[in-house]
């Protein structure tokens, strides 16, 4: 029996099996190895959607990379669903000037906050782009409330979101959360009228906030490439 069991043990042995499935095997775990190295690269350090892109661009013409992302899309899709693949960090505001010093820029939420002769102001001052500080499609929200008989807005512009605000059940005063919505909004509109003020005196236009105080007409410049302060 111990003879039976010592040839079967000898038939198996991998001195034994042939060199094609030796080659095989090593071959699978060569490949298994790579995967847990890189796996294990990508899981301290992923990459980005503009690294992929780059990765598949060098060197290729516009069609080989097109090919190679069709190739690769399952691999790809598995890669983000596992974290490995992430979305490019955001730009910042001040690098997102620099990169385009020929373009008058704005942020998405001031654009909002813009009445409609400053937009046509704006827009008529050259070629410009929008920051996205906004997630997509979302607007800046205001509120309309009541404080005395009258009813109040916490903002203006005419692309915002306005919501009209009652007093809570029976109660003749708002509550708490109320309140607090009330006065972020108001901060935040304060805020983005101080950055339009500064947007329009480096591009030359009248704001809706200085033509009240009577600014004199000023010269259009056609293009804005100074740097805006980093903390707009």
């Amino acid at each position: 029996m111990k003879q039976q069991l010592d040839k079967v043990r000898s038939e198996n042995s991998l001195s034994n099996q042939s060199q094609s499935g030796i080659s095989q095997f090593m071959a699978e775990k060569n490949r298994f190895e790579e995967e847990n190295e890189m796996i294990e690269q990508m899981n301290k350090n992923p990459m980005t959607e503009s690294q992929v892109t780059e990765m598949l661009n060098r060197g290729r013409t516009t069609e080989e990379a097109a090919e190679a992302f069709l190739r690769l899309r399952g691999v790809f899709e598995q890669l983000r669903a596992d974290g490995l693949i992430v979305p490019d960090p955001p730009v910042s505001f001040a690098q997102f000037v620099k990169d385009y010093p020929d373009h008058n820029i704005i942020k998405a939420s001031w654009l909002q906050h813009l009445g409609t002769d400053e937009y046509e102001q704006f827009i008529s001052a050259g070629a410009f782009k929008v920051f996205q500080d906004l997630p997509d499609g979302e607007k800046v929200q205001h509120y309309q409330y009541l404080e005395g008989n009258s009813w109040v807005e916490t903002g203006k512009g005419m692309m915002i979101g306005l919501t009209t605000l009652t007093y809570p059940g029976f109660k003749s005063e708002y509550d708490s959360d109320q309140k607090r919505l009330i006065r972020e909004a108001k901060v935040q509109y304060k805020k983005a009228r101080n950055d339009i003020n500064t947007l329009f005196s480096k591009l030359g236009l009248i704001s809706k906030d200085q033509s009240q105080i009577g600014v004199s007409s000023i010269k259009v410049k056609n293009t804005w490439s100074d740097s805006l302060n980093d903390s707009l």
